[in-house]
């Protein structure tokens, strides 16, 4: 035990005389003083003991207030972020539905324009291929005409 332990433990009013016979200490007034001391000293560490409690309650406070704080501001932290997370996402999202759909409505371009020109080109050449029928046909049948005739 410290000096300053056995300070806070014994009272620092008299001390008890080297010479003291047992007679001495064993007197009612010096039991009384004794007695008196003692519950000086429980009243000290009582005292102490409540303001050790109150102080570890203001602490535990203080920390669950702080705690709550952190928590509150983590929360925050983490609801904005996710919010523009998802917002980047749905963007995104948009951004690729956007460009499929104007990839999309150029190859339907695309496609009906080739489309078109296939169509075009079987009709076209239908058309020739007809115009050669006929011409061959009114050859032929001008040929045998004429051999009839002739």
């Amino acid at each position: 035990m410290s000096t300053s332990d056995a300070a806070t433990l014994a009272p620092n009013d008299a001390p008890l005389p080297i010479n003291s016979s047992v007679g001495d200490l064993l007197a009612p007034e010096a039991q009384r003083e004794r007695w008196h001391r003692l519950q000086k000293l429980v009243e000290q560490r009582v005292l102490a003991e409540q303001q050790a409690a109150e102080e570890f309650r203001i602490d535990a406070e203080r920390i669950e207030r702080d705690l709550k704080s952190a928590l509150e501001t983590r929360t925050e932290t983490y609801e904005r972020e996710r919010t523009a997370i998802q917002a980047e996402f749905d963007k995104a999202v948009v951004d690729a539905g956007s460009q499929y759909a104007e990839d999309h409505a150029v190859a339907q371009q695309e496609f009906q324009d080739v489309q078109f020109a296939i169509q075009q080109r079987v009709t076209d050449e239908t058309e020739t291929a007809r115009k050669k029928n006929e011409e061959d046909r009114w050859m032929v049948t001008s040929y045998f005409d004429e051999e009839a005739e002739g």
